[in-house]
């Protein structure tokens, strides 16, 4: 992984996090069954088209996708993630931070799916609309966060909750990207009873 001077000692831990505890979490989500979000999603892109995963985790979603007939990018921080995802789908996954990563392509779709909230909000805006701008028009962008107003370490990861009046905020000053719709589901993990916002996105 290209490693990223600036990245706060909160962004390190939260790496760290994944790396140390990669079993338990690839045990805990790559087998979870998405498909009702997964689906939403693939109703708003052409078939067969090409998604950014961006911070895919253990590779359900990634997948998922290809084996709908999608072409995917996958991208993590996490060198543990990507090598689980690389298992899982058997192809070559960016280990890159956000901050660091750099779009070469357009897609139809991107796929955030529980990444960007381990953002500050400071830090959201510049990578929104740096993935924005590697949407292709009327493209859809979905993100996920816990829902709520907390900004800090839980779980020991730096999380940033969010809720649609915060959100709506940060879309003040990225004009091309417009809400199709916010969805709050429960979280589907045993024993769980966050809950999640989820948000669909429209590239203008």
């Amino acid at each position: 992984m290209k490693k990223n001077e600036q990245l706060s000692t909160d962004a390190i831990k939260t790496l760290k996090y994944y790396d140390d505890n990669a079993s338990t979490f690839i045990g805990e989500t790559q087998k979870l069954n998405f498909d009702t979000l997964q689906k939403k999603f693939l109703s708003f892109i052409p078939v067969k088209s090409k998604i950014l995963d961006f911070g895919c985790g253990a590779g359900r979603d990634s997948n998922y996708f290809i084996n709908s007939g999608y072409f995917v990018t996958a991208i993590d921080g996490s060198p543990e993630m990507c090598k689980a995802t690389e298992q899982l789908i058997h192809q070559k996954v960016i280990c890159s931070t956000f901050q660091d990563f750099t779009p070469i392509e357009q897609y139809d779709g991107i796929w955030a799916c529980a990444s960007l909230l381990h953002l500050t909000t400071n830090e959201l805006p510049p990578i929104l609309s740096k993935l924005s701008n590697c949407l292709k028009n009327d493209g859809c962008f979905y993100i996920s966060f816990k829902y709520g107003e907390y900004a800090g370490i839980y779980n020991d990861r730096y999380y940033t909750f969010m809720t649609e009046n915060n959100f709506n905020q940060i879309l003040q000053n990225l004009p091309n990207l417009e809400v199709i719709e916010y969805l709050k589901t429960t979280d589907i993990r045993p024993n769980r009873s966050e809950e999640w916002l989820n948000i669909f996105l429209k590239k203008i």
